[in-house]
């Protein structure tokens, strides 16, 4: 399928992924010869393997990519997965298993605690991670760690920018609801964007109401007497952290609800394409998806048009999105860094080369980090899908994009961070 131009942004996109780590566990700090070989943990079964088996293959698409165009210096990437389950005792077996077998370049998945309990491995073990989570303040702040990088924007200047364009696009939605799952770094989420929502309101001279959010535990699939609360509550916009396939599944049942026609708009920082998908023509009208990537949006990103043809080839997906960005980057950042180290796979000397500036390549376009606390500096977007009468069903209608530096907190590295 050809991609869209961002007129045709009301169709769908497409993107690549991928991530390459090599390392030698409790051994040594670099792999002196053949393939670089780059671990991953992600969530590949359970109630968020909708997610992560796009992640992978986002993995899979950008190391294709660099070995097919002569590898990071002659040597091939080679990826080795292992499963969470999304579950946090299985995030650290995962990662103990990576470093037992001489890998300490690590893509960490995107839930908060894959790399907040792996912290004690990857420092153990000399190992560098490159952390896919949006959630969780406290990997760049109270559990700042120097051998981990953030590529992701995060949870502040997601909740931060979703209540800036919420304003000003729909100033007169003056009672804003949340829900999302019962974790520490969801509740974050979730609080930080009532206390960013309600500045942001104030900043146009409107009042809001806030409701009290709706907080589950992870794998809940009825969400009827949350959404009956939320529309007796008279709930006009909505923030949703319910992720994974329980996403589609709050949506779906809250269609039975009416609860599009109470309504007016929806931010959901978590599902993108896969809502979509499961929607289809049922998609609510203004439900606006936090995004780091879309071909419209980069339509002149060659490596970002290339990647997304090879993700479409490999997995028959006409509509990737974000996850091919949060698949591939861990890839294409351990590869620049290690071309830039004239090959070494040196830890420390990568740590180096990152905390001086680096820019990385990616489908996004350069991207680098912040020395002090290593917070991600690229761009943040989200992407509105409305429902359409012919096939698939949704057409993404609008998208702003903003410079997640704008955004982006004070770095405290050590100190957890005040919302």
């Amino acid at each position: 399928m050809p991609f869209m131009s961002r007129r045709q942004i009301l169709a769908g996109s497409a993107a690549g992924a991928g991530l390459a780590t090599i390392g030698s566990a409790r051994r040594a700090a670099a792999q002196a010869s053949g393939p670089i070989r780059i671990g991953y943990q992600l969530p590949l079964s359970g109630p968020v393997a909708n997610i992560g088996l796009q992640c992978k293959a986002g993995a899979e698409t950008a190391a294709d990519y660099v070995n097919r165009n002569g590898g990071v210096l002659g040597r091939p990437v080679e990826i080795v997965f292992k499963d969470t389950k999304a579950n946090p005792n299985e995030a650290v077996i995962a990662a103990r298993e990576l470093t037992s077998a001489g890998i300490n370049l690590i893509g960490s998945g995107f839930i908060g605690f894959d790399i907040l309990g792996s912290l004690p491995i990857i420092e153990e073990t000399k190992s560098l991670a490159i952390s896919m989570t949006t959630v969780s303040m406290a990997v760049t702040h109270e559990k700042f760690s120097r051998r981990v990088f953030r590529q992701n924007s995060n949870d502040y200047q997601a909740t931060s920018g979703a209540a800036a364009m919420a304003a000003a696009r729909y100033p007169d939605v003056t009672v804003w609801g949340s829900i999302g799952y019962n974790a520490a770094a969801t509740k974050d989420s979730v609080f930080n964007f009532q206390v960013q929502i309600e500045k942001a309101y104030a900043r146009i001279g409107k009042k809001i109401t806030l409701v009290e959010p709706m907080m589950m535990k992870i794998g809940t699939t009825d969400f009827k007497n949350e959404i009956s609360s939320l529309m007796s509550q008279g709930v006009q916009g909505l923030f949703s952290e319910v992720y994974g396939e329980g996403g589609v599944t709050l949506f779906q049942q809250a269609s039975s609800f009416g609860f599009s026609k109470q309504v007016k708009v929806i931010i959901d920082v978590g599902n993108e394409y896969a809502f979509a998908r499961g929607m289809g023509k049922n998609i609510p009208n203004n439900f606006w998806a936090y995004t780091h990537w879309n071909p419209a949006i980069y339509p002149n990103n060659v490596l970002g048009q290339a990647l997304g043809r090879a993700y479409t080839e490999r997995t028959k997906d006409p509509y990737p999105g974000q996850f091919l960005y949060y698949g591939s980057t861990p890839v294409l950042i351990f590869a620049a860094a290690i071309k830039a180290a004239n090959g070494s796979t040196d830890t420390d000397r990568l740590i180096d080369l990152l905390e001086g500036g680096l820019k990385v390549e990616t489908i996004q376009g350069p991207i680098s980090f912040r020395k002090e606390d290593h917070a991600a500096l690229g761009d943040l977007s989200f992407i509105k899908f409305d429902p359409i009468a012919t096939d698939p069903g949704f057409a993404v209608t609008d998208s702003v994009t903003i410079k997640g530096a704008d955004v982006l907190e004070p770095a405290t590295p050590g100190v957890a961070f005040k919302f």
